[in-house]
């Protein structure tokens, strides 16, 4: 049923049918969060699953075929059942399989994770805009659908910021701030880098103005970053002079 302005008085959204439309638009912001992560984190995953980029190329190309493939069959279920609870199932489905995705343990776990989330994310806009139809008067519908599309490119905007605080906030560190986990070859040019940014723990005693500067810099950067974040960033520095220290001369 179409809900027109004559049966709308004074064609208005109430208070309700504001409500709808911003939750609409937060579902939009977490369905692109949720899609642009996976994309951000992409080069941690291969080297945590040892996965070739043929392979990861399967991860993203699995998710769009299913996205893509499901989108009549889950505007039909939403139809069928019901918009409200449809979408709640599949904001749950597709967060539930984004987070399985983290503990998956080789490349066919992967691939059912992204292909099930895939097949849930596929039905948040055609049920958006079965909810727009129902709740918004035809002369509101097109702002209502710009803003939550609005939503969508929102979250695709915060995504990368986001996934890199979570990345930086729970890399696990020992509780001493040791890098047993982390393999020093695979973090020569982060180490340097850390190096560069973590002072010494020693006196430094500067004869160029140029070394003076480089440190200054340092600390403005180290200031910048979060506790856990500096923290590593010393571990790391650490565990990178003593292996120089430990390097025979020659």
């Amino acid at each position: 049923m179409i809900s027109t302005d004559s049966e709308i008085a004074g064609g208005r959204m109430s208070r309700v049918r504001y409500f709808v439309v911003f939750v609409s638009m937060l579902m939009s912001v977490l369905l692109y969060l949720d899609r642009f992560c996976v994309s951000f984190a992409a080069d941690y995953i291969r080297e945590d699953l040892d996965l070739s980029q043929n392979q990861v190329a399967w991860m993203f190309s699995i998710f769009f075929w299913s996205y893509a493939l499901a989108q009549v069959p889950s505007g039909w279920l939403s139809d069928r059942y019901g918009s409200r609870i449809m979408l709640s199932i599949y904001i749950i489905s597709w967060s539930l399989f984004t987070l399985l995705t983290g503990i998956v343990s080789g490349l066919i776990g992967l691939l059912i994770m992204r292909l099930a989330c895939g097949l849930g994310q596929a039905g948040a806009y055609p049920t958006s805009a079965s909810i727009v139809s129902k709740w918004i008067p035809l002369t509101g519908r097109a702002a209502a659908s710009s803003i939550v599309a609005l939503g969508g490119r929102c979250g695709g905007a915060i995504a990368p910021v986001l996934t890199a605080l979570l990345m930086v906030t729970l890399v696990p560190i020992s509780g001493d701030g040791s890098t047993e986990k982390l393999d020093k070859d695979d973090l020569l040019h982060t180490a340097q880098l850390c190096s560069l940014i973590s002072p010494d723990d020693g006196p430094t005693v500067h004869t160029d103005p140029g070394d003076a500067a480089v440190t200054h810099t340092s600390s403005l950067i180290l200031d910048l970053v979060s506790e856990n974040a500096r923290r590593e960033i010393t571990a790391i520095a650490a565990a990178h002079r003593q292996t120089e220290n430990e390097r025979p001369d020659g």
